[in-house]
């Protein structure tokens, strides 16, 4: 893994969206590895996941580590789901998190979406939005 990788130095390489962190601070306690990788037919996000996880760890031992996808190769700290789905997928899936390990990686749902109509979804998926946020807030 390039040394770059893991430096505030912008670099051509490695990214436009290169952090730039003031002297010793962190701007997060946490760092995501990749981003909807469940997409990756090839089968390397594991692989390339356990190159970065072992290369922050070493170098910042405090960040947790976020995986974007089932990994097993190293335990994360932190899994990132995304769900886009119709309003009846979403309630047939009540228990979804009911079978977790609660000593596991916690879960980060960073992206879900009610998905029913087009172009634009429709009132019974804006509703049902709308009554996940007052379930997430209760």
């Amino acid at each position: 893994m390039r040394s770059s990788t893991l430096s505030a130095e912008p670099t051509p390489i490695g990214g436009s969206a290169r952090c730039r962190w003031p002297s010793g601070a962190l701007p997060s306690p946490l760092c995501r590895i990749g981003n909807e990788d469940f997409f990756d037919g090839s089968g390397s996000y594991d692989g390339r996941f356990a190159q970065f996880y072992d290369a922050i760890k070493a170098a910042y031992p405090q960040l947790q580590v976020i995986a974007t996808t089932g990994v097993t190769s190293r335990t994360p700290d932190v899994l990132d789901e995304h769900y886009y789905r119709s309003p009846v997928a979403f309630e047939n899936d009540v228990h979804h998190y009911d079978s977790y390990s609660r000593s596991g990686p916690k879960i980060f749902v960073g992206e879900w979406a009610s998905q029913e109509g087009s172009p634009t979804p429709d009132l019974h998926a804006a509703i049902w939005r709308r009554r996940l946020v007052d379930w997430t807030r209760a």
